[in-house]
């Protein structure tokens, strides 16, 4: 995105992408899956949100059709030990924890427009410090006694924002994602028919294929000074440098700290203190994305027609979603998400035991025909050693009033791009694309 839009605003300008794996989307990744019934799926990211009109835009430039994510009948929550169907707009085993969660998810809307007015800036803020020496989890322990309350936010505001558990993120962090992503906005409205996996390589066709977009190519050194760039790269023809008059660097904030800066002819070092400081403290969530194949989509049309969303305590299986096209047009498609401790136990064992033990949850969930998968398809974000988690980056107590400044801050001819440096929609598609949309703005307007 930061490539095309350098195109359109400088019509003498050339660009060169420089990616590190073998393919690209980072965490947008399509494959086809299933039995003889086959469809596409997404090892990463999937949903594309109402308010997102840049994603859109562009789905609907490369020919892409967007459809409603299937929600129709009860969601399946696992609590206590015991299963309910749910068909309300928040899933609670009764009347008394749904008005308790509630009320709680209230308290998280007000305290971020009272304490993250601008998301552009959070660290600024005349609460930010205050809020920013707790944890998520402290503060849901200190604002609610109901159990089902805490446990419900705290998944919610896992699987809605970075990834990270409640004990590990900075309540301001926790906060502004509440704020830059609103809820009305409905982010998880649409699908990609062909997958969302498929946008990036039709992006990279468009800027050249091959000739702009070199693969396998992973950046190692950024050297600058007064007349441009010299960019290090590990290809596949050995190192390689490539000279530019300015590079955006669009990857997850805590990867651009494995990358040697310098400036200068002494070769100095260029990076500054606190943007250094901020890379080595924003981690990535601890999360997987499993997909389980099924000829149809049975669940739909079960004695009681469930939605496929699902939501556990005390299960591997944090999350399920129904991910399939809409009817019996394809495959039933469901995906299960696996978070924080869980995922660390499950990720140990062998992969045949960790089937085992997806496929148990969602019979448990589900019913005993969870068995007739005909695929399972693992994706392990935080063992990729280009991504290192998902859903993104979050960061813990102090990190955002002491180093956030630095997270779109440009150095030098360096500008930031990814999903983490947005405003809105953070951690999102519509977020990755305005991201890279302002880099380039950024790039034209100080160096082009």
């Amino acid at each position: 995105m930061a490539a095309r839009r350098i195109l359109k605003l400088h019509e003498t300008a050339s660009v060169q992408v420089l990616e590190a794996r073998d393919r690209v989307g980072g965490r947008m990744f399509a494959q086809e899956a299933g039995g003889e019934r086959k469809g596409w799926i997404d090892h990463g990211g999937q949903w594309v949100g109402k308010d997102h009109p840049v994603v859109r835009g562009v789905a609907a430039e490369l020919g892409l059709e967007l459809f409603e994510h299937y929600k129709q009948g009860s969601t399946v929550l696992w609590y206590g030990g015991h299963r309910y169907l749910d068909n309300s707009g928040t899933t609670a085993p009764s009347d008394s924890d749904r008005e308790a969660a509630e009320g709680l998810m209230n308290a998280l809307w007000e305290t971020a427009n009272l304490v993250v007015p601008d998301a552009s800036r959070p660290w600024a803020s005349p609460l930010a410090a205050e809020h920013d020496r707790l944890t998520l989890g402290q503060w849901l322990d200190q604002n609610s006694d109901h159990e089902y309350a805490k446990f419900y936010a705290s998944m919610m505001v896992s699987f809605d924002q970075a990834g990270g558990v409640p004990r590990e993120v900075s309540l301001l962090h926790s906060l502004f994602e509440t704020k830059a992503n609103p809820w009305d906005g409905e982010a998880e409205k649409y699908l990609v028919r062909g997958a969302a996996g498929a946008i990036p390589p039709l992006l990279a066709e468009q800027l050249g294929g091959d000739g702009v977009v070199r693969l396998n190519s992973r950046v190692v050194s950024i050297h600058q000074d007064g007349s441009g760039v010299t960019v290090g790269a590990v290809t596949p023809r050995g190192y390689e440098e490539f000279a530019a008059k300015a590079v955006v660097m669009a990857m997850p904030p805590w990867l651009t700290g494995a990358v040697s800066y310098t400036q200068g002819v002494s070769g100095e070092p260029a990076l500054p203190a606190r943007r250094m400081h901020l890379t080595q403290r924003m981690a990535m969530g601890t999360i997987a994305k499993v997909t389980c194949v099924y000829d149809t989509a049975w669940w739909r049309t079960s004695g009681e027609p469930l939605s496929g969303a699902s939501m556990s305590e005390g299960k591997v299986v944090g999350f399920g979603s129904d991910s399939g096209l809409p009817g019996d047009e394809g495959p039933g498609i469901m995906t299960a998400f696996i978070q924080g401790d869980k995922y660390l136990e499950w990720s140990g064992v062998p992969l045949e035991r960790r089937k085992e033990w997806v496929i148990s949850d969602l019979v448990d969930l589900f019913g005993e025909e969870a068995r007739s998968s005909t695929d399972y398809v693992e994706a392990l974000w935080p063992q990729e050693q280009f991504t290192g988690g998902a859903y993104n980056g979050y960061l813990p107590p102090a990190g955002w009033s002491t180093y956030g400044s630095a997270i779109r801050e440009p150095v030098g001819r360096i500008s930031w791009a990814g999903t983490e440096t947005a405003t809105e929609w953070y951690g999102y598609f519509e977020g990755a694309a305005t991201a890279g949309e302002r880099a380039a703005e950024e790039v034209v307007k100080m160096w082009l």
